[in-house]
Parts: C-alpha cells; sequence; structure tokens
C-alpha cells in the first residue's frame, strides 16, 4: 500500500493546522515525524491514517485520492495499526481482552483465533503473566506495550505511532522503545510522531520535520541529526538533546 499526501492541509476553524504538505511514506521502513509542539506532526499523522479529513490537497492511497466517507475511511483504516500517547485501553477490559475484542469484532476472527493471537502477542512482549490483568493494575509501560500488542494483532499493513511515550518515565519509555525496536527489525513501515530523538537517531529511515504547521525539511534520518538542515532544525534539536 503506497501512501502518499499531496499538499494536504488541515483547518480547525479558521486556523490551519498543516499546510501544503506533499510527501509519499516509504513503504518497509520508518518515517518519524519530528518538530516542536504545535507544528502539526499529530495532525499529519491523522490525516496519512484517514483518522481526519483534507481541507486542501488529497491523500492518496495506491495513486486514488481517499474519500471522506466514513464506510471507505473505515475500510482503510482497518489495514492500519495505531498506539495513541495515553494508550487508550478499555479500563473495564483485562490485557488480553483489550487485543481480542478488535481482533473479534472489527477483524472478524473466532474467539479460538484471537485469544491464540493475543497471547502469541503477550508472550512476545513479556506481558504474558499480566494477561488477565486490568489497566488500572499495570504500569504506564505495561500499558503501552499492550496498546502496541493490540496494534499489531491484525497483521497491519502500516503501524502510526502517535507520541507513544511522551507520558512515560525514563524507564518505562525504555521499555516501549525496546518493543518498538523489535517491530521495527521487521521491516514493518512505522510512521512516528516523537520527541524521543535517542530512539529517532538509532531507527533510521527518513525524518520529515514539521514547525509553523508546514513541512519545512524531508531526508534520511542520519543526515538530519549529523547536520540540522535549517536554523529550525537546528534550534529544535538544540532544545530537545538539552532537555
Amino acid at each position: 500500500m503506497q501512501i502518499k499526501s499531496i499538499q494536504a492541509g488541515k483547518r480547525y476553524g479558521d486556523l490551519w493546522a498543516l499546510r501544503n504538505i506533499t510527501l509519499t511514506l516509504p513503504l518497509g521502513s520508518p518515517l518519524l515525524l519530528l518538530g516542536p509542539s504545535g507544528g502539526g506532526k499529530s495532525t499529519l499523522l491523522r490525516l496519512l491514517a484517514g483518522l481526519e479529513t483534507t481541507d486542501e490537497g488529497s491523500i492518496q492511497v495506491d495513486g486514488i485520492p481517499l474519500p471522506p466517507d466514513e464506510p471507505t475511511l473505515r475500510e482503510y483504516r482497518r489495514r492500519l495499526g495505531f498506539v495513541f500517547q495515553e494508550g487508550n485501553l478499555f479500563p473495564h477490559l483485562t490485557a488480553e481482552e483489550n487485543i481480542t475484542l478488535p481482533l473479534r469484532y472489527a477483524h472478524h476472527q473466532s474467539a479460538a483465533e484471537a485469544k491464540e493471537r493475543a497471547q502469541s502477542l503477550l508472550s512476545r512482549f513479556q506481558l504474558l503473566p499480566h494477561a488477565h490483568k486490568k489497566p488500572a493494575e499495570l504500569s504506564g509501560g505495561q500499558k503501552q506495550r499492550i496498546a502496541l500488542a493490540r496494534a499489531l494483532g491484525h497483521q497491519p499493513e502500516i503501524l502510526f505511532l502517535d507520541e507513544p511515550t511522551s507520558a512515560l518515565d525514563p524507564e518505562m519509555t525504555a521499555e516501549v522503545l525496546d518493543a518498538l525496536s523489535d517491530v521495527q527489525q521487521e521491516g514493518r513501515t512505522l510512521i512516528l510522531a516523537t520527541h524521543a530523538t535517542g530512539f529517532a537517531r538509532r531507527t533510521g529511515g527518513t525524518v520529515a520535520f514539521l514547525r509553523n504547521h508546514q513541512l519545512e525539511w524531508l531526508g534520511p534520518t542520519a543526515e538530519f541529526f549529523a547536520q540540522p538542515p535549517t536554523p529550525g532544525a537546528a534550534g529544535y534539536l538544540a532544545r530537545i538533546l538539552r532537555d
């Protein structure tokens, strides 16, 4: 699946969150959305994932503009996986049930198939002993790893992650980033909005640097960190690395 943004823009009321964004998602390689808070990273991720619709330009999937009607968007989103900042686990369900529920009702797996897949993923992320715990009984790092396991349950073509570690302390962040490294090594396409520059540097792939609601630079991750390509990027990295 090839996803492109063609001069895409998104407006909330009278304010533009993004303008004139043109890029092509790399296949089998990470795309890292970096930049200051409020620069448009989350909005771009949501446009590419079909969670928001454009107010100008278009998002194209395999060369065809993505229509704005909800049934088409829903079918498109079923091909993708999502991990959000807060995890968004169902608080009344166990870890295992949080994984099996979408497999059964969104992806039409049998109860036995969904349970087998959930247990396989829980084991992979060292979470099997916590399978029957509810989110309130889990640490932040454990909850985010369960959210990651849930996102991978149906073997999505592309995995979207929006600041998955921003609410975590350093130890829990390390847990989640280790799990993401494991996923990335499979060659799965990741689209990641993050401030975790250490992980971004190790991940490689491509950086899309967003600032002031525009795509200021697009290019190899190694190049971005070795020699910041714009004054805005240099200032951003100086602040992030200092903090």
